[in-house]
């Protein structure tokens, strides 16, 4: 889940009912819900790292490893969670990564937007790199 993981993506622009109904079903997955006030922490191979903050109302922002600013959407579709970056905008881009069974803390492997193999882990409150 470069849930970040996030050089980050999300939902359409426009919300549509079904994908309300996708944002309304993700913010109660208990799942996500460790991501809510918290940041979630990509660390590349390189040792740079990239940030991501979802908020339950299927909005989110990220700060990339060469720290650029993103924003967009997320939803839940199956086992995964998806992004829709709408800042700066990629056309058509949606990236989905497989939500972990985790708990705070709790690191596990991921692919990057990118496929590199990345570090994520749940980091309690906002926290931002120097």
């Amino acid at each position: 889940m470069r849930l970040v993981m996030l050089s980050l993506a999300t939902v359409l622009c426009c919300a549509s009912v079904p994908v309300m109904a996708a944002v309304m079903k993700g913010s109660q997955d208990a799942r996500l819900r460790i991501a809510f006030g918290n940041t979630i922490l990509d660390t590349f191979p390189d040792g740079r790292t990239s940030e991501a903050w979802l908020e339950p109302d299927g909005t989110y922002t990220g700060e990339g490893r060469t720290r650029t600013k993103s924003y967009g959407r997320w939803f839940v579709e199956g086992p995964k969670v998806c992004f829709k970056q709408t800042h700066p905008f990629v056309f058509g881009f949606v990236y989905c990564t497989p939500i972990p069974d985790v708990r705070p803390g709790e690191a596990w492997r991921a692919r990057s937007p990118m496929g590199e193999d990345v570090t994520v882990r749940v980091v309690p409150g906002h926290f931002e790199p120097r």
